[in-house]
């Protein structure tokens, strides 16, 4: 591993069985998360965003779905590097890894959270499954996250059950505990869904201070550019289950290159606009998953005219760098 990255994800694919056949959810998918920092993993609902961080987390439903190639390493707190593919998901590595040193909020805090226990008792158990502290030691640090994401009378709240508060309530909960034993990385699943935008922006705002004080490397994943804008130093853009664009964050919004890309730019009304430009959504829909278009599976949909035979390749198209730090999957760059 590069050892400014504390994880990279090389050629993941992710396979669900259904009663139709097998579905790729995830085909190829790379990109690497450096020490520090915050990566934006955005896209159309369906392409994958979310099936890359419960891969990331060992949590796919193994039933119905499976790893069929590509490794995801993470150098440990301790210096060692383990590719967690490999790694038993039920074992003793994984647990110790999960909730610790990796952590995740989930994307809707109310099926998340157990409504048998209490707030406390659930930031608890990770604290006293991590840290190794009793009790009386857990509920004081449960305290001390509680206080530190903004919740009044946190003593209270701890005593409480999830059903008793707001969303914004229980999402500043989910980030407690989440952060509650200091994780080297943090996988945030559309942490600001369903939230009014005064409720996001408080939420925005606490998760970089908490980032900046735990020094912790942040994976967002959203649908949602303006929240991307605000926190991600990099971009990486999703599309039926690869990756089409990677870049540092104004590369992305000021010089979109995959057509797709653009569409999605494109399909965000600006500020003060009165309404003087029209927004230009991306045509057509979302191919069927059974029947993805050969080579580029962006194509049917894409507006740029006189496409190249090579965007029906069957042997795919690459991801080129078309300029220092900045990764495309578009026949129009593959010169």
């Amino acid at each position: 591993m590069n050892p400014e990255n504390v994880l990279e994800v090389n050629d993941l694919e992710v396979h669900f069985r259904t009663l139709d056949g097998i579905v790729r959810g995830i085909n190829g998918v790379s990109f690497n998360l450096r020490n520090g920092e915050t990566l934006g993993l955005v896209g159309e609902s369906g392409c994958g965003k979310s099936v890359t961080a419960h891969s990331i987390m060992r949590l796919l439903p193994r039933r119905i779905s499976k790893i069929a190639a590509g490794e995801i390493w993470f150098r440990r707190q301790n210096g060692d590097d383990h590719n967690l593919t490999t790694v038993d998901p039920d074992g003793s590595l994984i647990r110790d890894i999960r909730g610790n040193e990796i952590a995740m909020i989930f994307q809707e805090p109310m099926t998340s959270l157990s409504p048998l226990h209490t707030i406390g008792d659930q930031i608890m158990e990770a604290i006293m499954l991590h840290q190794g502290l009793g009790k009386q030691e857990a509920e004081e640090h449960a305290v001390e996250m509680l206080d530190a994401v903004r919740i009044g009378n946190a003593r209270e709240f701890i005593r409480s059950y999830p059903h008793q508060y707001s969303g914004g309530m229980r999402q500043r909960a989910m980030i407690a505990m989440a952060l509650c034993c200091n994780p080297q990385v943090l996988l945030a699943d559309e942490p600001t869904t369903a939230l009014d935008v005064t409720i996001q922006a408080q939420i925005l705002d606490l998760m970089r201070k908490l980032q900046a004080e735990f020094d912790s490397a942040i994976i967002m994943i959203t649908h949602n550019l303006g929240v991307i804008n605000e926190m991600a130093d990099r971009i990486a853009v999703m599309y039926l289950g690869k990756i089409v664009e990677i870049a540092d964050r104004r590369t992305v919004f000021k010089h979109p290159a995959h057509p797709y890309t653009v569409g999605l730019m494109q399909s965000v009304p600006e500020m003060g606009d009165m309404q003087k430009t029209r927004l230009h959504p991306i045509p057509g829909m979302i191919p069927d998953p059974f029947n993805v278009p050969q080579g580029c599976a962006f194509h049917p949909r894409c507006p740029v005219k006189n496409k190249p035979a090579a965007c029906m390749d069957p042997s795919g198209v690459p991801l080129v760098e078309v300029e220092p730090g900045h990764m495309v999957r578009c026949t129009l760059y593959a010169e």
